[in-house]
């Protein structure tokens, strides 16, 4: 499994950085080259977001 880690390491910018360009936050100012190559890099190495953890459920 790929991880932000490693995108990062191969596009050349934070873990941070790809995490808020991976999640469309509209706030990060990126330079759209790096923006692109962020998401290409992304599906190269066939990168896929974490399944959310399974809500516990309560046993009454």
């Amino acid at each position: 499994m790929v991880t932000l880690k490693e995108i990062a390491k191969a596009v050349g910018v934070s873990t941070a950085t790809v995490s808020r360009v991976l999640n469309f936050d509209t706030s990060l100012s990126v330079a759209p080259h790096k923006r692109q190559a962020i998401i290409e890099t992304a599906e190269a190495m066939n990168y896929a977001t974490p399944r959310p953890a399974r809500t516990p459920t309560s046993r009454a």
